[in-house]
């Protein structure tokens, strides 16, 4: 009984942490889409190669990667799921906070705004241009990134392979190296009919 008490409360937790988020990126689009003459503040564009550009001295931002790997499913896998439920695809908040060359498939497709997510494991691959999903002062995210997902009850758990992908910050550029392990919590079951 306290275990169901216990997992209602961090789901509700989750799911107003997400309901947050949404509004924020929804007040950040609103922000830009009625006051297209106020600058907008990004990171610099990196260049074709940052990696090529760094000096061999070049120190990696550490805390860039933190945040990314902490933080994955919140960038790369949240963004696109709407508050229906079951959830479906959606590409608004990734217009809003990524360049114009970004695209996403989902098992070898492209996404479907208005789709059902499957009910069964699948692939997200992202084809990022310049996305800053957390904030513009943050980090700036190029390349191509690999969700392998799959539904763990009231959650979804996913092997991230970023090693494509640029991590762009104030403090440098960074990648990461090696496939990791993210989860993201659903606000109830994932119900796929």
């Amino acid at each position: 009984m306290a275990g169901s008490r216990m997992r209602r409360r961090v789901g509700a937790t989750l799911a107003a942490a997400c309901a947050v988020a949404t509004l924020l990126a929804a007040a950040r689009f609103a922000v830009h889409r009625f006051a297209p003459d106020a600058p907008a503040a990004r990171v610099p564009s990196p260049p074709a190669d940052p990696h090529a550009a760094m000096g061999a001295d070049a120190v990696e931002d550490a805390s860039a990667v933190e945040l990314v790997t902490r933080f994955a499913l919140n960038a790369l896998l949240a963004p696109l799921l709407d508050d229906d439920d079951p959830p479906r695809w959606t590409d608004v908040a990734m217009h809003h906070f990524c360049g114009p060359a970004t695209a996403v498939e989902v098992d070898g497709q492209p996404m479907v705004p208005g789709r059902r997510l499957p009910g069964r494991d699948f692939t997200v691959h992202w084809h990022l241009d310049r996305c800053q999903p957390f904030d513009a002062a943050s980090v700036e995210l190029t390349g191509t990134v690999v969700l392998q997902v799959s539904h763990r009850g009231h959650a979804l758990v996913a092997m991230v392979h970023a090693g494509d992908m640029s991590i762009l910050s104030a403090a440098g550029s960074s990648r990461l190296r090696h496939p990791f392990p993210a989860a993201l919590a659903l606000s109830g079951p994932a119900r796929v009919p």
